[in-house]
């Protein structure tokens, strides 16, 4: 059987200062963060007690022994900016319930990182054409499956790398021969073996919105360009939101970009402003 290799903090932006980030039973990314990491808060989540005490990475890290798929983290909701974890959703029941709950753990800007074995990966395809299926207690996915299903649980923008299995001749022989009776084989997807996955809860330029400024500021915002755009008191609001951009320090290109995403006539608010 395929060994997937631990490559989900490649997804981890360089130079950030502070974080809260929950691993969930992949404990062999923990000294890795501790070490890109220094300054952020790790949450280190194990069904299996033995493993988490034997644990030995120093570092701001809090162990947490429970079951993730029976039993909610003890953390408070939309607090953690990242949630990593290989194969979340391959031994549970329901991995929708499970991909929606482990969302409302993270921030507006939150990004979920796991990964998923391939179904359409070409050893698992050859073992079927032989009669044999070796994951009965698992559940393997389809990249567009995976999708939708991460769809399905509000997940945003969903990005996915392949990371290739070990295919000997015969097994390239095998997808060739495939290929030509219509098997799609689109971006090489029967050589896959996993897929990592970067899942966030906001499109880029809504989450490089969000991050900028506090929830409370970006909803007075939202409110005022509301009232411009619909004329509820523009004069007034036009006032206030130069005051609230004076105070908060919001930058004109801010403005623009966060006018674009909350007005539905973004170009009316943009005339009317000057911007």
């Amino acid at each position: 059987m395929e060994t997937i290799k631990p490559e989900l903090t490649n997804f981890l932006p360089p130079g950030e200062n502070f974080l809260q980030i929950a691993l969930i039973e992949s404990l062999e990314y923990a000294e890795e963060l501790a070490r890109m990491l220094p300054d952020s808060k790790i949450y280190v989540i194990k069904a299996d007690a033995y493993e988490l005490d034997n644990l030995n990475v120093t570092g701001n890290i809090e162990k947490i022994n429970i079951d993730y798929t029976e039993t909610p983290l003890p953390l408070e909701k939309n607090s953690l900016d990242y949630i990593i974890g290989d194969l979340l959703l391959e031994n549970v029941g329901n991995p929708q319930d499970i991909a929606s709950g482990l969302g409302t753990y993270l921030k507006e800007t939150g990004i979920l990182l796991t990964s998923f074995r391939n179904i359409r990966y070409i050893g698992v395809v050859k073992n079927l054409m032989e009669g044999d299926y070796f994951f009965i207690a698992r559940r393997l996915y389809a990249k567009r499956e995976f999708e939708r299903l991460l769809a399905a649980c509000f997940y945003k923008d969903v990005r996915m790398k392949g990371q290739k299995g070990d295919i000997d001749e015969k097994g390239r022989d095998l997808i060739k021969r495939l290929e030509k009776v219509d098997f799609e084989n689109i971006d090489e997807e029967m050589e896959m073996a996993f897929y990592m996955v970067e899942a966030a809860k906001s499109m880029p330029e809504i989450r490089l919105l969000k991050s900028m400024y506090s929830k409370d500021t970006r909803r007075k915002l939202g409110k005022l360009v509301r009232r411009i755009e619909f004329d509820a008191g523009r004069k007034e609001a036009i006032v206030e939101l130069e005051k609230l951009c004076q105070e908060e320090s919001v930058f004109e290109e801010y403005l623009r970009d966060f006018i674009k995403q909350a007005c539905f006539d973004y170009t009316k608010v943009l005339k009317i402003l000057k911007l």
